[in-house]
């Protein structure tokens, strides 16, 4: 069956493209946005409609990133076109592009699946279930490298999360229900995580598919290729109760609530800590006493914006350093920035310190990590060293220019 696809380009900065194409940054508006049309079949993947899109813009880059590997292989995240992006594409709206949804022939959900074998057929399918955020047959084609590692945790990790979790008991009234709900949720995951996993199903995907409209649980069998007496512990374990109308929706109840709360402390404890079982189980037992997520530092700080006195000391920053009471002598040498790792271990290898290079951009500072993933926080005292010393060298550059 063929089908025609509307490809609008998101390009601009980081690399620059040549004109007309270099200012298609995500708040453009749509209507504005440089657009082509590429008819295909519904065997045809995502990838072969980019590159078709790509020979049909001319993309060229400007002088200086014409080393950079091909503009296909820059597209790291992608986005679909929904009503509200008249005004542009907000970047919370993209997604990797080697992680869509799409739902095969026999009407199967597969995730974690990359450009290149994600038919539009298959993506057609997952958009009439609500599976894809957006229009499948109008992509944001999105030339621009990729930043962080958007680490997912597995299902062994889950199974391991969600047994600590089953032998661990609470003040609360209700928590041997929820443990209850565990066992059962954990014995489904053991039952069907090897099928989903070859179907690039990990548990966050598991959730999205679920939390994306309301199920019966017939649909999800199906849809998740599980047996119908699996859906109704799969479905408990991530927080969600079948309502009155025969669908499942997160739970309202006291259960439903704690178990979603058990999740996100399963999915941010295992996929943060190098050895995150001790953690894991200290922070579940304060959840199953208090009903509430213990806070970590930094991490549930209140944001920018949650805070009065906050907003009042980033005034001082309005106009640079001529409105900061700093002297030189206040200055650190760049080297001495470090980062200190927050997993415990005496014998931790972690490190992370700032590069200094006077012969450097003012506006780039360098990181050096090593054995780093997962192992650090960021405390505000180091973000606010490390702008101090930033406006420090702009300023320098300035001087130097007069």
């Amino acid at each position: 069956m063929p089908f025609e696809v509307n490809v609008a380009l998101v390009a601009g900065g980081f690399p620059q493209l040549k004109p007309p194409l270099g200012e298609q940054v995500s708040d453009f508006p749509y209507e504005d946005r440089s657009k082509v049309t590429v008819r295909v079949e519904d065997e045809d993947t995502l990838r072969e409609v980019f590159d078709r899109a790509i020979a049909d813009f001319s993309i060229e880059y400007e002088e200086m990133w014409a080393e950079m590997d091909a503009p296909i292989e820059q597209v790291y995240f992608l986005a679909f076109f929904t009503p509200g992006d008249e005004n542009g594409l907000p970047q919370d709206r993209w997604t990797y592009a080697h992680n869509l949804t799409t739902v095969d022939a026999d009407g199967h959900a597969r995730w974690g699946v990359p450009l290149d074998k994600a038919t539009i057929a298959d993506l057609v399918r997952a958009g009439e279930l609500d599976l894809v955020d957006g229009d499948p047959l109008k992509p944001y084609l999105i030339i621009q490298p990729p930043a962080g590692n958007g680490i997912a945790i597995g299902w062994a990790a889950i199974y391991t999360a969600f047994t600590i979790a089953a032998n661990i008991d609470g003040a609360l009234g209700f928590i041997e229900r929820v443990k209850s709900s565990i066992t059962a949720g954990r014995d489904a995951v053991e039952r069907n995580f090897l099928k989903f996993a070859d179907r690039g199903g990990n548990p966050a995907a598991i959730v999205r598919t679920a939390s994306a409209r309301p199920w019966t649980t017939e649909e999800l069998s199906l849809l998740l290729d599980v047996p119908e007496t699996d859906v109704d512990p799969l479905l408990r374990l991530f927080g969600f109760e079948l309502g009155e109308d025969g669908k499942w929706l997160p739970g309202e109840s006291e259960e439903a609530r704690l178990l979603r709360l058990l999740d996100d402390e399963a999915f941010g404890t295992f996929s943060s800590l190098p050895k995150p079982e001790l953690e894991f189980r200290t922070r579940v037992q304060y959840l199953f006493d208090e009903g509430e997520r213990d806070p970590r530092p930094y991490f549930d700080e209140p944001e920018h914006g949650e805070d009065d006195e906050d907003d009042d000391d980033l005034s001082d920053f309005d106009n640079g350093l001529d409105d900061l009471d700093l002297s030189e002598e206040q200055r650190l040498p760049l080297e001495l920035l470090t980062i200190e790792c927050a997993c415990d271990a005496e014998d931790c290898s972690a490190t992370a310190k700032v590069i200094a290079d006077p012969e450097a951009d003012p506006k780039v500072v360098r990181f050096e990590l090593r054995d780093a993933q997962g192992h650090f926080e960021f405390p505000s005292k180091f973000f606010e060293d490390l702008s101090i010393e930033v406006m420090f060298r702009l300023d320098d550059e300035l001087n130097s220019d007069d």
